[in-house]
């Protein structure tokens, strides 16, 4: 089952094509540029822009810190900013002029700033992180009211900054968990969540699981189960224990019932 609940968060970030491994000193006191002010269009590129491998940081001095891991190499570049060239974020180190195509403009969105560059995505550091609590809240509750029907009582995300997919935990009200899957569309700016359990009336589900014991074993077991009162939630990867007798026999025995990939297994004991 799916739903989606709209992103108050977009992760951004960069890479840096090109250079192996580039290290290069701070701006030279006689670069020009260093001294030349921030203006209003390169105003929201001042920052700490972060995602898990990546580093970008440009400082109101126009100095620009970029660091990249990639397998085992580490990728660096210090500068000072020259500008900001139509797309591109112009980055003068020694000799060299580097540039950054950006895909996405920096944008905030109810206090969290969000850039694509190079294709990949950062988050601006220390901006908006009550906000960023407060998307962590929204998923929660999303996922807790979403999923009421469900058996869901809460939810515990991790903090969503700079991820695009991750998992979240819900409880359910028999006291089992669950995992949701959560992922970012970034063309759609949506998170979408997928969790898998079962919620049915247990008599329903100890008529159901008869049923399919009895179809499997080609009528060797018919079976009268009895999984108990009220609802059953089986969350994927755990079961429930039914109680089972065969009415010409008499014996008695239970039947595992477990749900894994989205299907249901069985397993009857004592027959």
């Amino acid at each position: 089952m799916k739903s989606r609940v709209r992103s108050i968060l977009t992760a951004s970030g960069i890479l840096l094509a090109a250079f192996a491994s580039v290290g290069t000193g701070k701006p030279k006191k006689d670069d020009t540029s260093s001294n030349e002010p921030i203006s209003s269009a390169e105003e929201p590129y001042i920052g700490d822009w972060e995602s898990d491998d990546m580093t970008l940081l440009i400082g109101r001095d126009r100095s620009v810190h970029y660091k990249k891991k990639s397998g085992g190499s580490t990728k660096t570049v210090d500068g000072t900013l020259k500008a900001i060239d139509g797309h591109n974020i112009v980055i003068k180190a020694a000799f060299l002029e580097v540039k950054l195509s950006v895909d996405a403009e920096p944008e905030e969105e109810e206090g969290i700033w969000e850039m694509t560059v190079e294709g990949e995505e950062l988050t601006k550091k220390g901006a908006g992180n009550g906000k960023q609590g407060s998307l962590k809240s929204n998923l929660e509750g999303a996922v807790v009211t979403q999923f009421a029907n469900k058996g869901v009582v809460k939810c515990v995300c991790p903090n969503p900054a700079g991820k695009s997919k991750f998992t979240c935990t819900a409880t359910l009200k028999n006291g089992k968990t669950a995992a949701v899957e959560m992922t970012k569309n970034p063309a759609t700016h949506h998170y979408a969540f997928n969790m898998k359990v079962i919620a049915v009336e247990s008599s329903k589900f100890a008529s159901d699981l008869s049923d399919m014991v009895s179809k499997e074993t080609k009528g060797k077991l018919k079976l009268t189960v009895d999984c108990g009162t009220g609802m059953l939630y089986i969350p994927d990867g755990d079961g429930v224990t039914c109680q089972a007798t065969d009415p010409k026999t008499k014996k008695q025995g239970t039947i595992d019932a477990d749900l894994n990939g989205g299907s249901l297994h069985w397993k009857a004991k004592g027959f």
